[in-house]
């Protein structure tokens, strides 16, 4: 199986469960999202509750005081209104005063002094005044303003020895401008039911709908404990009500969610979800590809070191983002520089040792020319050798000879002197050794007569048996030059020399100079 099959199939190993993993995922956050809304929906009832019985509680307080008012002590009716009209929110709420009759002493949605209505809270005063408790009505029409209330009902304590009930009128719309100004979506439904199962408030069509009855479902299961329930509203909307009691009131507050609201949270979190999910997923399948692009291409590029390695050369190393595939590379390469060493090294051994069989070559050369320059520098010495001791032997000779004169001795005397001078110098060529071994002369250059070196060699021909058949005529003019005076006169008597050798015997020979 090829590697980029590999990685295909572990890529799959990896994302499969995690896809399976995120499915559960998703249906389990869609369900968390879904209780969590609904939790929020059954805490906006909570609050929407609250909301109302402290509304209710803020009027049996206010309530309360206005039954300690010593104007009802007193009688004072009227100063009683005015009190009673500070604590009114007009036109919504507004408060009474009723006796024992039912009948309404004052009421501050009117001015003070109106003729009473017909008494028609008789049932609800005695209830009070028997209990000595407060009673909060269900939904009715007011007989004075004719607006749908509330009422609730308090014993005045300070009665003065009467039978006094202060009571506080709630139209509907105050309802609306209090426990329904949530900021809630504009599709949810809020409100408030009364014991009877009426509308005493509803966010959405009030108008119509307030002193009505509520949906039965709605009503039954409210009338268990708070709760939640599935059903379809008045708006013939699938929705999910979630209701609670005030304990102060009796009242039911409901608040109604229409499923594609609360479903439409839970999907936007599952979207988002799936989204993170899909970009993770998306982004791990991108880099498997990115990553198994560099490990085809680092193991291509260790191939192609391998069989560089394998041709016998110096593999080139290319960097990769993997560090095991680099550390193969840098192995291959390590290799091929010790394969690289190994070969320079054995190419300079065979370049030392053709270098050595060359440096012996010309070694064996230059003994060998050496030898022969020796050769023939000792040849040329052993000839030169003789002209001096010719010379010196004939000066001798002439020495040797009985009755010999001062000027034959001065001749005689000068001629072994200056052939002793000759010796000197051939026996100091011949102690020279670099000069032996390279065969070259040493030049001792300094003015001289050529005329006067011609005489001297022919002189010592002279006196040598050379002489003795042939006859030497010189006639030289003076001529001056840097020259090597005994080399001159080596080379003027081997030309001397020979001319004697091959001349006619008793001839004569001419030196012009």
């Amino acid at each position: 199986m090829r590697v980029r099959t590999q990685l295909v199939v572990m890529a799959a190993a990896f994302i499969l469960p995690v896809v399976m993993a995120a499915g559960i995922a998703l249906d389990k956050i869609m369900e968390g999202e879904r209780k969590a809304a609904l939790r929020g929906l059954s805490e906006t009832v909570r609050a929407t509750a609250l909301i109302v019985d402290r509304e209710v509680q803020g009027s049996l307080s206010g309530l309360k005081a206005l039954g300690t008012s010593p104007h009802l002590e007193t009688g004072n009716f009227e100063a009683f209104y005015g009190q009673a009209k500070a604590q009114d929110v007009p036109p919504d709420v507004w408060t009474l005063l009723l006796d024992s009759s039912g009948t309404q002493l004052l009421n501050t949605a009117v001015p003070f002094g109106t003729p009473p209505p017909p008494a028609v809270s008789l049932e609800r005063v005695k209830k009070v005044i028997a209990t000595q408790k407060p009673l909060i009505t269900d939904v009715f029409t007011g007989p004075v303003t004719g607006k749908k209330l509330i009422t609730i009902y308090l014993p005045a304590a300070a009665s003065g020895g009467k039978s006094l009930v202060v009571a506080q009128a709630f139209s509907v719309d105050h309802w609306k401008k209090t426990a329904l100004q949530h900021p809630l979506p504009a599709d949810w439904v809020v409100a408030v039911i009364d014991k009877t199962g009426k509308f005493i408030s509803r966010s959405h069509r009030a108008d119509e709908l307030l002193g009505q009855p509520a949906r039965p479902e709605l009503v039954s299961a409210a009338a268990a404990q708070d709760g939640l329930i599935r059903h379809t509203t008045l708006e013939g909307v699938d929705s999910y009500d979630a209701f609670a009691h005030s304990a102060l009131t009796g009242w039911t507050i409901a608040v109604a969610a229409p499923v594609t609201s609360i479903e439409a949270a839970a999907q936007r979190a599952v979207q988002v979800a799936l989204i993170g999910i899909l970009l993770a997923v998306a982004a791990a399948v991108v880099a498997i590809a990115v990553f198994g692009r560099r490990l085809m291409e680092a193991f291509e590029s260790a191939q192609v070191a391998a069989i560089e390695l394998g041709q016998g050369r110096k593999p080139v190393v290319l960097a990769s983002s993997i560090h095991e595939v680099n550390a193969f590379n840098f192995a291959l390469a390590d290799a091929g520089t010790l394969l690289e060493l190994e070969r320079t090294a054995r190419q300079v051994a065979e370049q030392e040792k053709l270098n050595l069989l060359q440096a012996a070559t010309q070694a064996r050369q230059a003994a060998e020319a050496q030898n022969i320059a020796k050769d023939k520098f000792l040849a040329m010495l052993g000839h030169e050798l003789r002209n001096p001791l010719a010379a010196i032997s004939g000066a001798i000779a002439l020495l040797e000879i009985p009755g010999a004169d001062s000027r034959r001795l001065v001749r005689c005397t000068g001629i072994i002197s200056r052939q002793n001078r000759h010796l000197r110098h051939i026996v100091d060529d011949l102690l020279d050794v670099s000069r032996l071994l390279a065969g070259k002369i040493e030049l001792v250059k300094a003015p001289l007569d050529l005329a006067e070196c011609v005489n001297n060699c022919v002189e010592a021909l002279r006196t040598t048996e050379g002489d003795q058949k042939t006859r030497i005529v010189v006639r030289a003019d003076s001529v001056w030059v840097n020259g090597d005076g005994v080399r001159l006169e080596q080379i003027l008597n081997n030309l001397l020399g020979n001319a004697l050798k091959f001349s006619m015997p008793g001839g004569a020979n001419q030196c012009a100079g």
